[in-house]
């Protein structure tokens, strides 16, 4: 890992760099491959609160209502119910949070099948919050019976807005992180199938694991544009080609004595 560490800037321009990783270099590159996962979970990490509860997420705690709670029963002045959306770029979104100070529905079965019906996320009435995630069966349900009288200001709210950010994003990235570093591998095997074709093409001496190595340090170079860039994923395809075919074409020059020292 150290070594790939230190040839990380090597692989957006040395033709010695790409020569010596298919001719000499062991393993199949899953250094180069955690550090383009991890640059591409770099840039979708500053978008998780946006992908998470929309673009305006900010704008969306602070235009809660204010409530107050006292003997277990939660109020509002605001008119009710109100509505806010949610998951807006989620399949089957966008979703909602409701306020409703209304007499909620008198059983979980009446209760889910209205926010299945209307598409809430989180009901809060006068004497419960109930969560109903997207794609699951079960209703979360929290009585307000046994807690502090309070009242929950715009101020509270955007406080709990960044506790919840910061509680989803870890979460939300672990899984981002091993489904990218999947989705790497495996483009970077087909990739490899690729590369071992036309190096034979090209008659150059090559193993699948030096093209297993090629095909995953051409994706620092793109993983590296991508945090400044969003190309299309043809062009994307394109820029790891371009590294990919000059990496290739680089082996089919022998190493000199001055080659081997990077």
């Amino acid at each position: 890992m150290l070594q790939t560490l230190k040839s990380l800037h090597l692989t957006f321009y040395s033709a010695t760099f790409y020569q010596q990783l298919i001719t000499s270099w062991k393993g199949i590159g899953l250094g180069f491959l955690l550090v383009a996962t991890l640059l591409n979970a770099l840039n979708i990490g500053m978008k998780v609160p946006h992908s998470f509860l929309g673009e305006n997420y900010k704008e969306l705690f602070a235009e809660f209502p204010d409530v107050s709670l006292k003997d277990g029963v939660m109020s509002m002045e605001a008119p009710s119910p109100q509505e806010f959306p949610i998951f807006e770029k989620t399949e089957d979104g966008p979703f909602k949070i409701v306020f409703d100070m209304s007499k909620p529905p008198n059983n979980k079965t009446a209760l889910k099948e209205r926010m299945e019906a209307e598409k809430i996320f989180v009901l809060v009435s006068p004497t419960h919050l109930s969560i109903k995630a997207p794609n699951q069966e079960k209703v979360e349900t929290q009585d307000f019976s046994g807690i502090d009288d309070t009242i929950v200001t715009q101020e509270e709210w955007l406080k709990i807005e960044t506790i919840l950010v910061a509680l989803v994003a870890p979460s939300t990235l672990i899984f981002t992180i091993g489904a990218l570093f999947l989705n790497h591998f495996l483009t970077a095997l087909f990739g490899a199938i690729f590369l071992l074709l036309v190096s034979q093409l090209l008659k150059i001496t090559s193993d699948f694991k030096g093209m297993l190595r090629l095909a995953a340090a051409a994706k620092v170079p793109l993983a590296t544009f991508s945090l400044f860039v969003a190309p299309h994923l043809a062009l994307q395809g394109l820029i790891w080609l371009g590294f990919a075919l000059f990496g290739l074409l680089a082996a089919r020059k022998p190493v000199g004595k001055k080659d081997k020292n990077l």
